[in-house]
């Protein structure tokens, strides 16, 4: 899974790298006619590759956050100090 979140964010960052470079040649050379499609592209490549790590990074946060909780939910119900106290083991 977080293969393929790293092959989408660094594809959209490639294309927007692409666009920049792509664009900025075109400006140099003078056959750039249409300036707000060449922002618009770089914008949306752009801010493509910032919302998938965005959105990762808020997920790594969030489950880091439910799994604190949990051990400590875990450790209240079920404490090791009782959990290995009664335990008997027989052997044959």
């Amino acid at each position: 899974m977080e293969t393929l979140i790293a092959l989408g964010s660094i594809s959209a960052f490639a294309l927007f790298l692409f666009f920049v470079i792509r664009y900025s040649i075109e400006y140099y050379q003078g056959t750039l006619h249409m300036v707000d499609m060449a922002i618009m592209d770089i914008n949306e490549a752009l801010t493509s590759a910032s919302i998938i790590v965005l959105v990762v990074t808020i997920g790594k946060y969030f489950e880091g956050k439910v799994k604190r909780k949990i051990a400590k939910l875990t450790e209240k119900i079920f404490p090791e100090s009782t959990l290995f106290k009664e335990m008997q083991v027989k052997y044959v």
